[in-house]
């Protein structure tokens, strides 16, 4: 019987892919090690230059903690830049992201079938990853849909994942019916994009469409959870539906990346710095308990200081929960890599600090907004670490701390909030 490891990198969408083939591995026979893994998979991300290079370092660092076991690498660096990770050493296995599903079926060959690596990928089909058969986490996630169609000028993930391609409707609908039939409580459904969910597929749907069906048959499924959403796919419907307190949660993780309008159309992003305002407006406006995170890129080629302060101001004055930062990184083979007035990295980590502070003190004014509140709370199987306790997350996505037995675990169970600031955690009892 032969031990196996994953190491996942990067998106929701990676950790799916991981823990489908973890599970089909496990089913096959072969055990989990983290010391003396004969198979090591890597699934990487290339999203940023720092992202890349982390992904190269695991690589490394398993050759040498694991000399003797088979590597194998796939994911968006290994998709992007195959022959950065061949100068690392010959004997890698790299599979590409349109034979990704097929690594647990190839794990005893020494190489897969037409594994020349395009640095393009260009696979127009969704691959069907199964999800994970029993609750060993508390969450689950299911890809829906893969690659993306925008080609913003700074990503390089559509040419790392391909065009925007879905899983069949009833195909989603099956997944997380057997989800909630295998005790998972909540399902997070995720995508690259994952707003132009149906549109590729022959009944064409839309993911409104889908959210409209989940809600009408709400006793059928696990609590829904959306993991990232573009600003104009949000539609009032899906606002509504959050609102309603029925399967799908009050959580919206929305793609910012910039509240500037040059910066924004620089972007190629299809939408103003007044559309984002007058939608995290309208959201809290119908859900007052709404949690609302958004992703900011700074630094970005021709950022002035005056443009990233209309960034800051509008993230200052909106009711956002919190904060995802990340610096602009040039990406080999997108526009934005030539751009002029590339910014100067001091600069930008400078910015990156001031807006990662506050993302903390909207985190903290959105604790303390929801402290005394009745809210339900989804109980993880793992401690917390630090002090001992339960911890969850509400379906507002506030993390809880719960001083209470073993039996509440992988339960959704009813609190009341109490936010304490000197520690800046949220602590509960059970209501």
């Amino acid at each position: 019987m032969k031990n196996f490891k994953v190491i996942t990198l990067g998106c929701k969408c990676n950790q799916y892919e991981s823990d489908s083939i973890a599970m089909q591995l496990r089913n096959k026979g072969y055990q989990y090690s983290e010391t003396e893994p004969d198979i090591v998979i890597v699934n990487t991300c290339t999203v940023t230059a720092r992202a890349g290079m982390q992904s190269r370092q695991e690589i490394r660092k398993e050759l040498k903690k694991n000399p003797f076991a088979k590597i194998i690498v796939t994911g968006c660096h290994a998709q992007t830049e195959p022959e950065e990770i061949r100068k690392i050493n010959d004997n890698i296995i790299i599979v590409s992201q349109d034979k990704k599903n097929l690594i647990p079926e190839f794990t005893h060959k020494d190489s897969f079938e037409d594994s020349i690596i395009k640095t393009v990928c260009s696979d127009t089909q969704f691959r069907f990853m199964p999800s994970p058969d029993e609750a060993s986490k508390t969450r689950a996630y299911l890809k829906i849909q893969d690659g993306c169609n925008a080609f913003c000028s700074y990503c390089i993930i559509p040419y790392a994942r391909g065009r925007s391609r879905s899983m069949e409707f009833s195909r989603v609908i099956e997944e997380l019916m057997e989800l909630n039939e295998n005790g998972y409580k909540e399902v997070v459904l995720t995508g690259i994009h994952i707003g132009c969910y149906g549109k590729d597929l022959k009944e064409k749907t839309d993911f409104t469409s889908l959210v409209r069906y989940l809600a009408k048959n709400s006793t059928k499924f696990p609590r829904l959870r959306i993991s990232s959403i573009e600003p104009d796919e949000i539609t009032d419907e899906i606002i509504e539906i959050a609102s309603s307190d029925s399967v799908l949660c009050p959580h919206f993780h929305i793609p910012f990346q910039s509240g500037d309008d040059y910066i924004l159309e620089k972007m190629k992003r299809p939408y103003s710095r007044k559309f984002l305002y007058d939608l995290t407006m309208k959201i809290k406006n119908k859900i007052s308990d709404a949690s609302i995170g958004a992703d900011i890129l700074l630094g970005f080629p021709g950022e002035s200081d005056e443009y990233f302060e209309n960034t800051f101001s509008l993230l200052k004055d909106l009711p956002v929960s919190y904060l995802h930062v990340f610096p602009f990184s040039p990406r080999k083979n997108t526009p934005a890599a030539k751009f002029k007035n590339q910014i100067n990295g001091k600069i930008t980590k400078k910015r990156c600090e001031i807006t990662r502070n506050l993302s903390d003190l909207k985190k903290d004014e959105f604790y303390k907004s929801q402290s005394g509140r009745i809210k339900n709370v989804l109980i993880e199987n793992q401690r917390d670490k630090t002090s001992g306790f339960l911890k969850g997350f509400t379906e507002n996505y506030v993390s809880v701390l719960l001083e209470e037995d073993d039996s509440l675990k992988n339960r959704i169970t009813k609190v009341r909030l109490s936010f304490n600031e000197q520690t800046k955690t949220m602590k509960s009892e059970l209501y």
